[in-house]
């Protein structure tokens, strides 16, 4: 009902906890961390799936304290990022990970590459929360767009993507 460019989507909870707050970071020592990762993409691939939402903010948010499967989730991100295409959701490229515990913007250069390599559009945000966090480590972030082979960001207009923004 409202004239939005573009709505974004995330995911933060997985089942009975929510993965990116400090209080829940305990279910991580009690789950299987694969599982963990397996139900949170599922819910990504659920999420685009749904037509409700554009762009999927900080795609791996789920690594925000830094507990990652030991098992390669490599088939697990592919067929997630097939189904964002295929349901024409794009992500977010997330610099606010340099601020948590992870240390890393989100997505990881591996997942990058998938996205670059499967031809899926990127968008660029800080996810800031105060003002002096607006376009936080944009450089940084776009270099490593760069190394991944990207040569252009996403710019919405009423929920369609209209031009690109060469990098």
């Amino acid at each position: 009902q409202y004239d939005f460019d573009y709505v974004y989507g995330s995911v933060h909870f997985v089942k009975d906890f929510m993965i990116d707050h400090p209080d829940h970071q305990d279910k991580f020592k009690t789950k299987s961390i694969l599982n963990i990762y397996q139900d949170y993409f599922y819910t990504i691939q659920q999420a685009a799936q749904s037509h409700l939402f554009d762009i999927i903010a900080h795609i791996d948010v789920i690594k925000k304290f830094n507990y990652r499967p030991n098992e390669d989730i490599t088939k697990l991100l592919e067929e997630t990022i097939d189904i964002l295409k295929k349901n024409n959701v794009i992500i977010e490229m997330n610099t606010s990970g340099l601020r948590k515990p992870c240390q890393e913007i989100y997505p990881d250069f591996r997942l990058l590459k998938i996205c670059q390599k499967k031809g899926l559009n990127i968008i660029l945000g800080s996810d800031a929360h105060k003002k002096e966090e607006i376009g936080f480590a944009f450089n940084e972030a776009i270099n490593l767009l760069k190394k991944a082979g990207y040569e252009k960001l996403a710019i919405f207009e009423k929920r369609k993507i209209k031009s690109f923004f060469l990098i």
